[in-house]
């Protein structure tokens, strides 16, 4: 039996309800598929809280030395159509500070397009079962785009447009993140591995294992 200890750091507000189940199914499956012995996943979500008086690559270094011993640390930052950019603006500096200092463990960014809500719009017919209704289109924001969501502008107004059908009349409704457990559990992997962003996210899981030497598999 192998452990792959993950440390998860988001960026806080509905990530919690969404990520790091999304992030244990991924794990275990990307090990199940690439590792001949057992892979226990033990995926530990923090959000990145800057108290002030220390920088956030500080915080983030510090913070994970404390869950010692770890195999990789997944850097949660919201992504905009530009995702190089988004990356050199906010994860570029912790890797920097990561490899002058010797941060525990592999750093990898988990980078949605636009914003986590994209993730959670991968499959149209899974949104449809979890709210109990069908996407109108004329109250939903872009919901021509619902199919390919890292296309739209505005993934979070998306969901809590779709949200907002899922309740009877007079019923106070309810945000999106009241479906977000639902979906980080029942959205298939094959519907969030045709974001390209997902697939990158599970390309560097595949890249790591080979630099633990556990990859035993191709595929």
């Amino acid at each position: 039996m192998r452990y792959l200890v993950a440390l998860t750091l988001l960026e806080g507000g509905s990530d919690e309800e969404f990520l790091p189940v999304v992030v244990q199914r991924s794990l275990q499956d990307v090990c199940h598929r690439l590792v001949e012995s057992p892979v226990e996943v033990d995926v530990r979500p923090i959000v990145v809280s800057n108290p002030g008086d220390v920088s956030r690559e500080r915080w983030i270094l510090d913070r994970s030395r404390r869950e010692r011993p770890l195999d990789v640390v997944l850097l949660h930052v919201d992504g905009s159509a530009d995702v190089d950019r988004e990356l050199r603006k906010s994860f570029a500096p912790v890797e920097e500070a990561w490899q002058r200092e010797g941060g525990p463990g592999a750093l990898l960014p988990l980078v949605p397009v636009r914003e986590m809500e994209a993730w959670a719009l991968a499959d149209a017919e899974v949104l449809e079962r979890v709210l109990g209704t069908g996407v109108d289109a004329t109250r939903v924001h872009e919901a021509d785009r619902i199919t390919e969501p890292e296309r739209l502008s505005d993934p979070k107004l998306t969901l809590r447009d779709a949200a907002a059908l899922g309740v009877r009349p007079r019923r106070r409704a309810p945000g999106p993140g009241a479906y977000l457990p639902l979906l980080a559990e029942r959205l298939p992997l094959a519907s969030l591995r045709r974001l390209p962003s997902f697939r990158a996210f599970e390309h560097d899981i595949e890249n790591l294992l080979d630099t633990l030497g556990w990859r035993t598999r191709d595929r």
